[in-house]
């Protein structure tokens, strides 16, 4: 039988690019070659160079992450104070069901009887003079019927059935100026609009 000649190939260097013959000495001899020495060197430095920028990036990545979960945690924070003041608020007027909605209606006659009310009582709402200030044990709050206002002595909130929720002593005092201007200026209207 006849033999045939097989090539032995070539066989490939991924330092220095190149094709080398596949056979044990010139492998050796490129191996120890200067050409691939400084190739070797160069991809390790760039390996280490890779790594160490890598590592950086890790610790920026942490540290980043660190600072937002202190910052969420601060938020997290306020945002459960604010929900826990908002709670004791929302459960009051819930528990003592002062805050249903009422109709147009009843809002007309809610605002035709706030006109009627002083508007030096609700300034002297902070005294709670005693012939004022009754405490509705119903209610669980100071009632003042001049005015027809709800206080609460744990929030410091006001309530009102014009208002329709808890508002400091400014903001009831001011929804109190804007019932009465309503009121005057409406009182030639037969019927209230529809409120979408």
């Amino acid at each position: 039988m006849t033999e045939y000649w097989v090539s032995q190939g070539n066989k490939w260097c991924e330092y220095c690019k190149i094709f080398i013959a596949n056979n044990p000495v010139t492998i050796r001899t490129h191996e120890f070659g200067q050409r691939h020495k400084e190739n070797v060197a160069k991809k390790l430095a760039t390996i280490r160079k890779e790594t160490v920028a890598k590592e950086k990036e890790k610790q920026q990545a942490v540290k980043d992450l660190e600072r937002i979960e202190a910052k969420a945690r601060q938020s997290y924070e306020k945002d459960l104070v604010a929900s826990q003041k908002k709670e004791v608020c929302v459960s009051a007027a819930t528990r003592q069901g002062l805050h249903d909605n009422f109709e147009v209606g009843e809002n007309r006659l809610l605002l035709s009887r706030a006109v009627n009310r002083s508007e030096d009582s609700l300034t002297a709402t902070s005294d709670h003079k005693a012939d004022e200030w009754t405490y509705d044990e119903a209610a669980g709050y100071y009632f003042n019927a001049s005015i027809g206002y709800y206080y609460d002595t744990v929030s410091g909130l006001y309530y009102s059935d014009a208002l329709g929720k808890w508002a400091t002593k400014e903001e009831a005092f001011q929804a109190h100026q804007v019932v009465k201007d309503a009121v005057h200026n409406i009182s030639t209207f037969s019927k209230f609009p529809k409120v979408q």
